[in-house]
């Protein structure tokens, strides 16, 4: 089969170590991958702002009407929307986008072909193989058939929705409906994927279990973690001393994709 997949990482050019981690992760994979500089939050100034946000998002910024809405998160937005627009452009097959602090699962070549040979099948457009439940709950996708592939496909929640912009899986379609009205200006943040206003109910999946989890590093591209609570922190601990060790790794890996 003819995988047509390439892997887009957003990534800091600063974020050596980050870089450093996820290529070791996706050598030996066989699969095409890059790395995006992702957008600086402390370079944006005033100019950028005002020609690439949208009004109403630039005067919640502003305003500082939510503590999420800062130069940081404008510019993660700013990261996946190019991650978006370059999507856009590989008309014969399918990207997924990751964030640099991503954990692959086992196995994760066999999961991720067999997710794209599915997606291909069925005629999706996203897949989410890695997520955070926002709102809502899922059922399951009875009309795909899953079995011998360790993981499931879900309906895309439909009285809520998923967060946590770290990984999807596009292909052209998907990602022009995705970023139609980032284009010109940024209208939304990278977490706001407004799949239900896109009608892209039906042609959206998420998997369980998660073939990505977040490594729950403290974002250095997105929101600003300096109000992060205790078990985060803890979290953020504990992921961090098992990457000394595959097994701790293994089993963290393991809790982790079952807490959904």
């Amino acid at each position: 089969m003819n995988l047509s997949l390439n892997i887009l990482v957003i990534n800091l050019k600063a974020s050596s170590e980050r870089r450093a981690r996820i290529s070791k992760q996706l050598d030996g994979l066989n699969i095409p991958y890059e790395f995006l500089e992702a957008t600086e939050g402390r370079l944006l100034t005033d100019e950028w702002i005002e020609n690439n946000i949208g009004d109403r998002l630039k005067n919640v910024y502003h305003n500082k009407e939510h503590r999420l809405i800062t130069k940081n998160a404008l510019a993660c937005a700013d990261s996946h929307r190019r991650a978006q627009l370059i999507a856009c452009n590989f008309e014969d097959g399918y990207t997924l986008i990751l964030e640099d602090d991503v954990v692959l699962a086992n196995n994760f070549k066999k999961k991720i072909t067999n997710t794209i040979k599915l997606m291909r099948e069925h005629s999706l457009h996203v897949a989410f193989p890695g997520f955070n439940l926002a709102m809502g709950s899922v059922e399951k996708r009875l009309d795909i058939n899953c079995s011998d592939y360790g993981f499931s496909f879900f309906k895309y929640p439909a009285n809520g929705r998923v967060s946590g912009a770290y990984s999807y899986v596009v292909d052209s379609i998907g990602a022009r409906k995705l970023i139609n009205e980032n284009v010109e200006k940024i209208q939304y943040m990278a977490d706001t994927f407004r799949i239900k206003e896109k009608h892209l109910n039906e042609s959206t999946v998420v998997l369980y279990p998660k073939i990505i989890t977040t490594g729950y590093l403290e974002s250095d591209i997105g929101y600003s973690t300096s109000g992060i609570n205790l078990i985060k922190r803890s979290k953020q601990t504990i992921y961090s001393l098992s990457t000394k060790s595959r097994t701790a790794h293994y089993l963290l890996r393991q809790w982790k994709e079952r807490r959904w």
